[in-house]
């Protein structure tokens, strides 16, 4: 029989462990919670980026929450104190293993309003990135609402509550926090100041990133007490006051002024899209992961072109290494070659032709072992790939076998550069 894996990516790089030190890859904070003896079975455990939030999705498991719970509490906490690239103003993707086995794939992604156009950015591409034709309707809070709803077991309330502390309160180095947290913040802020110094000069951002004047520095405290007052409504009120009430109207208002299209009505309409994921084999492992608009294939093109190698080349650290690389080339030039589903014809059949064998024969005869190739080998249409600023993966899992993971993000740093004045909500 062959064993489920939930984390493609996660059994790939334990394969090419032996092939990279620990410092290769980003760093995440994780927590198990285990029985009182400290043997036997675990109870569940969290991996997120942020070790205060790992903590508050622990302590969720701990007050008897299931790994939904604690998918909920990590995520709202991940978008508080990573801020400049997750929050509830964005949205990802989730892959769900209930505890009997069976599989989800839950796109909780950021949708387009429905006054959106193709030529719409046509004269003004930077209005792709800032502005508020650059912002799309938000997903995440949905996206949790559904999971707490099929999954969860403690109040709603209890599960927002950790993220409205941390905001009010403020957060920092020596916070149930290690450094990388807040040199992590440093070092977005100042990037995204590069070339706008809206973080300082724009008084709705300065309020928290720039209280006296200048942008916080390492081992400062910051607070969020504007988007804590709103997270506690959400905890109140639930997710409707978000998509429906007062956060509601305080956004559109604000989009609209700035430009944006968004309506009410696409607040409202918005919902997530569950699917089957997708699946392939590797060796003795079934993986599983979500499908178009994510890039899940892409990832397993990847695993199926390295499969091609027998097992013995791995020894080859450096020739491995080497076909690692173009293989993720080679898949990254088929990537923009992906689109939505719904929109997007023959997507699905796509898929299906990256996932082939014959796709992965063919991806492993043009890598050459001795020399990299022109851009144009791995991407013939030669389309623009924008640069991206990060995403936060997040895993929970608890004793009755319950397992999520999640992929959230704003997309670019702080978002569309849109903060609602009275939310405090990045948009």
């Amino acid at each position: 029989m062959r064993r489920p894996c939930l984390l493609p990516v996660a059994c790939w790089l334990s394969l090419l462990s032996e092939l990279a030190p620990a410092s290769a890859f980003p760093i995440s904070y994780q927590g198990v919670l285990s029985n009182q003896s400290g043997s036997g079975g675990s109870r569940g455990a969290v991996a997120s980026e942020s070790s205060i939030c790992s903590k508050i999705g622990i302590d969720t498991l701990a007050m008897g929450g299931s790994a939904a719970d604690a998918m909920v509490a990590t995520t709202l906490c991940v978008g508080t104190v990573g801020m400049y690239h997750s929050g509830i103003g964005g949205g990802g993707f989730m892959l769900v293993r209930d505890r009997h086995g069976r599989y989800e794939a839950i796109d909780y992604r950021e949708t387009a309003p429905a006054a959106a156009s193709k030529d719409m950015y046509e004269h003004d591409q930077r209005a792709s990135m800032v502005g508020g034709l650059a912002v799309a309707v938000p997903g995440e809070l949905r996206g949790l609402e559904y999971v707490h709803r099929k999954y969860g077991v403690l109040p709603w309330k209890t599960l927002v509550m950790p993220a409205v502390r941390i905001a009010r309160d403020g957060f920092r180095g020596g916070y149930h926090s290690n450094a990388p947290v807040t040199e992590d913040l440093v070092r977005y802020m100042k990037a995204a100041s590069q070339n706008n110094t809206f973080l300082v000069d724009d008084p709705i951002w300065a309020q928290d990133f720039a209280p006296n004047g200048t942008l916080l520095q390492l081992g400062d405290t910051i607070t969020r007490k504007r988007y804590a007052d709103s997270l506690e409504k959400i905890a109140n009120h639930g997710v409707d006051v978000f998509y429906e009430g007062d956060l509601a109207k305080s956004m559109i208002d604000f989009i609209q002024k700035m430009n944006g299209t968004m309506t009410l009505d696409d607040l409202r309409n918005y919902a997530v899209e569950v699917t089957p994921p997708l699946t392939i084999t590797y060796g003795d492992y079934r993986l599983f992961t979500t499908g178009a608009p994510s890039s899940g294939s892409i990832m397993f093109s990847i695993i199926k072109t390295m499969e091609q190698y027998p097992p013995e080349d791995l020894a080859d650290t450096n020739l491995t290494t080497h076909r690692f690389v173009e293989a993720m080339k080679f898949a990254y030039g088929a990537r923009l070659k992906l689109g939505d589903p719904d929109f997007v014809k023959n997507t699905t059949e796509y898929q299906k032709e990256l996932l082939s064998d014959n796709m992965a024969h063919e991806i492993r005869q043009r890598i050459l072992d001795n020399r990299t190739q022109p851009v144009e080998a791995y991407d013939p249409l030669s389309l623009y790939n924008p640069e991206s600023h990060g995403t936060s993966h997040i895993v929970t899992a608890d004793a009755s076998g319950l397992t999520l993971t999640s992929t959230t993000t704003i997309n670019l740093l702080f978002g569309a550069q849109i903060m609602t004045p009275d939310t405090g909500i990045i948009l």
